[in-house]
């Protein structure tokens, strides 16, 4: 009898951390899909910090801020707004991007997360860093579990890229995986594909919470196909009451 209490106990102990591992990957924003994931927030949060990406010929350092807000627990409202530096041989120019307004909505609320939802680019931003277009797109997103501590993900999705007159459509595809090395550290990997302007990228991040609340979060990315950069680093700090 004793035995069993024992075996029970394991049981449900095992159980416990399964789920709040689960559930702690929630709070895990994807650095690359961030936003086009399955995740919904429990409370409003917002990211600030830089990007630097070096292309053959010309480098881009980049200035962001972006967050979102749930409206409920099965709807995430999320933005950005950034500023650019465009580095090259020939030219410097700087100026705000396209800011960015998105949203999605759990629609499988199960050992799986799926999600789907949509974005436009606002043509606000400035055209010596070849901004101003009008763009829009749609997603699918899947969090699936595959242990007490990894999480992969995966998205698909369709962009209708602004071309002069013209809209160019794309196909992106990308996917990942969290691996929650201990309460605060999760490793984030993602591969992301897009068809237009051969965009390719693979990266290796870590999202690492702060005892005081803000996550620390940061990715190194290497371009696998020609519209990519050779080399991409990510530094930022995300925070959330």
């Amino acid at each position: 009898m004793l035995a069993r209490v024992r075996s029970l106990l394991v049981l449900t102990t095992l159980l416990t951390s399964m789920a709040t591992a689960q559930d702690t990957a929630n709070d895990v924003k994807l650095l690359q899909s961030f936003f086009s994931d399955a995740s919904i927030a429990g409370s409003a949060y917002f990211e600030g910090g830089f990007q630097f990406d070096d292309f053959n010929g010309f480098s881009i350092l980049g200035l962001a801020g972006r967050g979102g807000i749930p409206i409920n627990e099965q709807i995430e409202i999320n933005a950005q707004l950034a500023f650019a530096r465009v580095e090259s041989d020939f030219r410097d120019a700087s100026g705000l991007t396209d800011p960015i307004v998105a949203a999605r909505v759990r629609v499988v609320d199960d050992k799986a997360k799926v999600a789907v939802g949509g974005f436009i680019t606002l043509p606000a931003g400035d055209e010596d860093i070849f901004q101003g277009d009008f763009n829009l797109g749609g997603f699918g997103a899947i969090r699936y579990p595959a242990g007490p501590k990894t999480v992969l993900t995966g998205t698909a999705g369709l962009s209708f890229l602004e071309s002069g007159n013209d809209r160019d459509v794309s196909l992106a595809i990308a996917g990942g995986i969290i691996q929650s090395i201990n309460n605060r550290f999760s490793f984030v990997g993602e591969l992301e594909l897009e068809t237009e302007n051969s965009v390719g990228l693979l990266s290796a991040g870590f999202d690492y919470r702060l005892s005081s609340g803000p996550r620390f979060r940061g990715a190194l990315g290497i371009g696998v196909d020609d519209g990519s950069p050779d080399l991409g680093l990510l530094l930022s700090i995300l925070l959330s009451p």
